[in-house]
């Protein structure tokens, strides 16, 4: 009996049963940032519907800092089939870009995700096509971008005394090839360098596609974010399945994984899982809040598709 609740209470903290929401902010609890993010979606056409709406909500609202998609912004199916359109499948690019950016007064970005590279039957040129049209943020982006020299997919800037780092990391089987070794190494570098670079920041936020799931590579980023000492929060998308992680790693290290955008067909009824909102306090027992906006009616009314 007790091995069974011991291996309950393990699922619990590894499946994001209980986990530090909006309703923990209160008057001692004061934020440093917040900002949306969200990840895999459109999955269908009449989602694009659906966060055009999120999109607006969030501009309405007026809270969040930063809107930033985690990458894959169309179904590894539809990747596959892409290089047959007339195009090459450059307009899916540019319309999410249009989808992201039109009538949004939010500084907003894109990370790269597999379904826009590895998963293309002609990766070099999809890649290309999200160099295009998703690497520039719009153009109402306030504060000064860093971004690596060899790999400017990798970018960083301080935003309220947090540090934002961005990194190229997606989903896939990890084969050990030049493209993984690669990515893994200028990522690696990239933090080391902004983590010097900002010593003073209050808090680090890594955005990612996808987690480190490479042992060794993760062991790197575990030792990176331990010598950082001030928390660490590390968001990928890429599985479609919430998980808060708060011992993932070393102390100051937590990592959460976002759900699919919406949900993969109109005809499924919900629940709907809009964009997320995080909250970076200066609180040292709970530096991070996440409001999942599950169960908020405006963000409910916005997922719905008539």
């Amino acid at each position: 009996m007790i091995k069974w609740l011991s291996l309950f209470t393990v699922c619990s903290i590894l499946y994001g049963a209980d986990y530090p929401d909006e309703t923990k902010l209160g008057n001692e609890l004061k934020p440093l940032l917040k900002f949306t993010v969200m990840g895999c979606g459109p999955y269908h056409p009449k989602v694009k519907k659906a966060i055009k709406q999120y999109v607006e909500l969030d501009n309405k609202e007026k809270s969040s800092k930063f809107i930033a998609h985690l990458g894959d912004i169309c179904s590894g199916k539809d990747a596959k089939q892409m290089h047959e359109a007339a195009d090459g499948g450059e307009s899916v690019f540019s319309e999410m870009r249009s989808l992201l950016y039109e009538n949004n007064t939010i500084p907003s970005f894109f990370l790269i995700g597999d379904n826009e590279t590895r998963d293309q039957i002609d990766s070099a040129r999809a890649f290309s096509f999200w160099q295009k049209h998703l690497l520039e943020p719009n153009e109402v982006f306030a504060f000064k971008i860093n971004r690596q020299k060899h790999r400017p997919e990798n970018f960083s800037f301080v935003l309220d005394d947090v540090l934002i780092i961005g990194i190229h990391k997606i989903g896939g089987k990890d084969g050990g090839e030049a493209y993984w070794k690669e990515t893994r190494k200028d990522a690696e570098i990239w933090i080391a360098q902004q983590f010097q670079t900002y010593p003073n920041s209050k808090a680090a936020v890594i955005l990612a596609h996808a987690r480190t799931s490479n042992k060794l590579h993760e062991e790197k980023i575990f030792a990176l974010v331990e010598s950082y000492k001030k928390p660490v929060l590390y968001i990928n998308a890429n599985l479609h399945k919430w998980r808060y992680l708060p011992s993932d790693g070393p102390p100051n290290y937590t990592r959460v994984q976002l759900d699919l955008i919406h949900s993969k067909s109109e005809e499924k009824k919900g629940p709907y899982y809009p964009p997320m909102q995080v909250i970076v306090t200066e609180d040292k027992e709970t530096p991070f809040l996440f409001d999942r906006r599950l169960n908020k009616p405006e963000w409910i009314k916005a997922g719905e598709l008539k």
